[in-house]
């Protein structure tokens, strides 16, 4: 997977219960551990739970302290997670549009894609609080850059289901970004790094300030990143012939290629006129690399600010209030346009081959144009939450909490072609007004008529939550006090989105969506300590069951009700096993349910017309009728042996079954080749003129004129149609040693094993096996590291490496080699010498010794580059960067 760029450590340490890594524990992040106080408020973010300052039972939780983040040349927060083997660089991410969910990314976001289950299936939350959803269609259920890394105390992750704790979108797991809101002094950082042709860059501040009964924190930072095209790597091409590939160069180019009957001829360079047309030779193509200034990496500015305030008032009653803003701008470039164009002979430059008769097209790249299209966009975000707590008799507390959030994005592409003014330029017979494609000069008119055409998202989405909770003991029993947690949550949503497209003087709507949701739930959670240390029982040190359950209710969609039951066995100090049981779900985006779907026009190739192109009235927009469903299972042990102080070691098996997920099928040309969609009543063969009246009536037509010949309607609309079956290890093994004057060394590793991944595409279709193949998980993915700290120097070495997988995608099947790659961090504390409380200052090498990714035999899209796989590995190369951290 793509690693941080600037990350050069894996900031995984594991803890049990949940708390941040203290000096004595191992802490397999590639740096040493430093000490570090715990959060004021820490008994009310507790990750997995709603139990006040209680830990997670039958769960395992990966963590990333504060001291891992403060050691590391880190520039924002979602390289943290993508440092973590539990995460995938699949779907929803900066770098690449592939896989589940990448195409509607437009914000070039960077989302959280736990065990391969899902881009939409891992719930984000801040301090605890859900965040409002972002993206133009509010697919993008959180971008992990939004809180800057100066304001984090630790952030946390389980992979396993907490629908019965959390609601929707909690399937495959939860993210937890847990601020410092007991920061005191002022802190300031900066870092820089560099590659070939790649910059980036941050800077930030945090102050804090306590005055006994309470205290406030205040953060900033600025960082981004210069963008990275496939002319700036050699890797990156459509030709992969020197690489023992194939050429995916395409036959749309300047001069371009004229295909009659079936025939091409090479339009030879400095054009071809009717009275040169004999020069044509048939069977010749053009062939050439239009996307070599496509960007693989996009610009990327970011501001981010967090502030937060505590505050005890009296007789028990304490307030607090958190609140966040960040704003992103990105800019990224397609490459050149082309087209294969319908040439009409009324055309003023129309050029016959000889000896040929028919509909002529030509294929052709736009590299005349005044300016290439080029995507900008901007994306923000803030939210505030207030709350308040009140300890009542017997030691319960009283919470209520109501938080505000709001997304606005925007994603513009100017200078896309403007296809009525291409129209009309081609069947133009004047010669001033006529398009020429035969690879002479065009008007600076007519190619700026042309060039004139817009692309346009703008998205806007709400929510509001309130919540309503009391927790306390019940009674106790022989091994503790029984704990119980109740509430009550509210929660609102809208999302307002619709698309700009046309000339760019007078772009026209299209698909929107504007829509409501309301959500009620109740939830309850009560923990029972079954055996205790004083108890003296053999085998049975501490044992510990957990159950939550939870019940929403949706007013579009729908109720469901979720149970999560764990159990911990610690079978003597330090060896603990746990076990966890749930069921999860994550309701259907406004968009799949509510956005205001249209029927258009297409071709697919149907296997049952003998591979011919056959016409298809197919639609988009939402139709999904029900949220997405899951059973999960966890099973693992923690075990850090009393008699080997300085060992810890965690393993993990996860397990789920993820059914109903939401899909659109539009232009899949497995379509028409699968009885399964049949069966649902997605396709419709050979239908006739009242069907297609009706289809069209319930789904306007776009662009309005009803298509000659319709062998087939299909209702490519998003709906509930395929599964997901998973299964691996998570591990995570680290051994630390102070060796005297020597100072202190530390040996690690983690890692993912899946197991089993399998996919289903609908309801009653075969499950395929899709582990180690393109676009999906691969079997492996591991960290290793060694770490040494002497007084003020600490030094690190990292391994990364992920295993070998399958490129189905060519014919024969290619194996992909596996990947590693080496990092290196050094960094000196002049702390003592100038007085600060903090002045630290390091150098970090991402891949050391530059590697490449490795070959894959895959051509390049609009969404990607060709000759490797950004989902699993980064393009950019051996970055340098240099951090200086100081505090007072």
């Amino acid at each position: 997977m793509i690693k941080g760029v600037l990350l050069t450590a894996a900031s995984i340490t594991a803890l049990a219960n949940a708390q941040p890594a203290s000096a004595q524990e191992a802490s397999p992040t590639g740096v040493p551990p430093s000490d570090q106080s715990k959060p004021a408020d820490d008994s009310i973010v507790v990750t997995g739970t709603r139990l006040k300052g209680d830990t997670v039972v039958g769960s395992a939780i990966v963590s990333v302290s504060r001291a891992d983040i403060d050691r590391l040349n880190v520039v924002n927060s979602s390289q943290l997670f993508l440092n973590l083997p539990q995460v995938n660089n699949l779907g929803v991410t900066q770098n690449s549009r592939q896989g589940n969910g990448g195409s509607a990314n437009f914000n070039a976001a960077q989302g959280l894609n736990i065990h391969g289950i899902g881009p939409y299936a891992t719930l984000m939350l801040i301090d605890g609080r859900r965040v409002v959803p972002q993206g133009s269609y509010g697919l993008i259920v959180s971008d992990t850059s939004i809180i800057p890394t100066i304001a984090l105390e630790r952030v946390e992750v389980m992979a396993d289901g907490a629908s019965a704790v959390y609601g929707s979108d909690a399937v495959a797991g939860v993210a937890n970004l847990v601020l410092r809101r007991a920061f005191k002094g002022i802190e300031a950082s900066s870092s820089y790094g560099w590659a070939d042709n790649y910059r980036q860059y941050q800077a930030g501040v945090i102050a804090g300030h306590d005055w006994g009964t309470g205290h406030a924190m205040l953060a900033y930072t600025y960082n981004g990143n210069s963008d990275l095209t496939a002319r700036d790597r050699s890797f990156a091409r459509s030709d992969l012939r020197p690489f023992g590939g194939s050429d995916f160069r395409t036959t749309r180019c300047n001069p371009g290629n004229i295909t009659v009957g079936g025939v091409s001829y090479a339009i030879p360079a400095g054009g071809v006129t009717p009275a040169t047309a004999g020069a044509l030779q048939p069977g010749t193509a053009n062939r050439c690399d239009t996307l070599l200034d496509s960007t693989m990496v996009p610009k990327i500015r970011r501001n981010s600010v967090v502030a937060t305030f505590d505050q005890d008032v009296t007789g028990g009653l304490s307030v607090r209030a958190t609140g966040f803003y960040a704003h992103r701008t990105f800019g990224s470039r397609i490459g050149l346009p082309t087209a294969t164009l319908t040439v009409p002979a009324t055309n003023a430059f129309f050029v016959r081959p000889a000896g040929t008769v028919g509909t002529e097209t030509v294929g052709y790249a736009f590299t005349e144009l005044p300016e290439t299209p080029y995507t900008t966009g901007v994306s923000e975000v803030y939210q505030g939450t207030v709350g308040a707590s009140l300890t009542l008799p017997y030691d319960w507390v009283a919470t209520v909490d109501y938080s505000y959030g709001r997304a606005n994005d925007r994603y513009d592409t100017a200078h896309v072609l403007y296809n009525p003014a291409l129209t009309a330029a081609l069947a133009s017979s004047n010669p001033a007004t006529a398009f020429n494609p035969y690879g002479a000069a065009n008007s600076p008119t007519v190619l700026a008529a042309i060039n004139g055409g817009v692309e346009k998202l703008v998205g806007q989405g709400r929510q509001s939550v309130a919540d309503l909770g009391l927790s306390g003991a019940l009674f106790a029993l022989p091994a503790g006090s029984v704990s119980v947690a109740i509430g009550y949550q509210h929660q609102y949503n809208r999302q307002f989105a619709y698309t700009l497209t046309g000339p760019a003087a007078s772009p026209f709507p299209g698909t929107q969506v504007n829509a409501r949701r309301n959500i009620d739930s109740l939830y309850a959670e009560v923990k029972v300590p079954l055996i205790g240390p004083d108890m003296d029982i053999p085998g049975f040190y501490r044992l510990t069951t957990d159950v939550a359950v939870r019940y929403d209710s949706f007013s579009d969609v729908g109720n469901t009700t979720n149970p999560k039951v764990g159990v911990d066995w610690e079978v003597i100090q330090g060896l603990r096993f746990h076990g966890s049981y749930s069921t999860a779900f994550r309701a259907p985006a406004l968009y799949h349910t509510h956005g205001a779907g249209a029927s258009f026009y297409t071709q697919l190739t149907d296997p049952l017309a003998g591979g011919a192109l056959v016409n298809v009235l197919a639609a988009f927009g939402g139709n999904a009728k029900k949220p997405e469903t899951a059973r999960t299972y966890t099973f693992g042990l923690d075990f850090k042996p009393v008699f080997v102080p300085g060992l810890s070691m965690q393993l993990s098996y996860f397990n789920v079954h993820y059914e109903g997920t939401i899909a659109a099928l539009t232009n899949n040309a497995q379509l028409l080749n699968q009885p399964y969609y049949a069966n649902l009543g997605i396709i419709t063969r050979n239908p006739t003129a009242q069907q297609v009246a009706a289809f069209i009536a319930q789904l306007p037509l776009i662009p309005g004129v009803v298509p000659p010949n319709v062998a087939v309607i299909a209702d490519t609309r998003a709906t509930n149609l395929g599964a997901v079956h998973a299964g691996g290890l998570d591990y995570v093994v680290g051994y630390q040693r102070e060796l005297g004057n020597a100072g202190t060394f530390g040996i690690g590793s983690s890692g993912t094993v899946y197991l089993n991944y399998k996919i289903a595409a609908a309801p009653g279709a075969p499950f395929v096996d899709l582990l180690g193949k393109i676009l999906n998980p691969n079997k492996l993915q591991l960290r290793g590291y060694l770490n040494w700290q002497n007084g003020p120097v600490d030094a690190s070495v990292i391994l990364n490496r992920s295993s070998s997988y399958t490129n189905n995608l060519t014919a024969p099947a290619q194996k992909v080699a596996s990947y590693a790659t080496v990092d290196f961090h050094l960094g000196y504390d002049f702390a003592e010498l100038v007085g600060l409380s903090k002045l630290r200052a390091s150098v970090d090498v991402t891949n050391l010794f530059d590697r490449n990714p490795p070959f894959v035999n895959i051509g390049p899209t609009l969404q990607a580059e060709g000759g490797f796989d950004a989902t699993q590995a980064n393009p950019i190369g051996r970055v340098i960067g240099f951090t200086l951290k100081a505090a007072y």
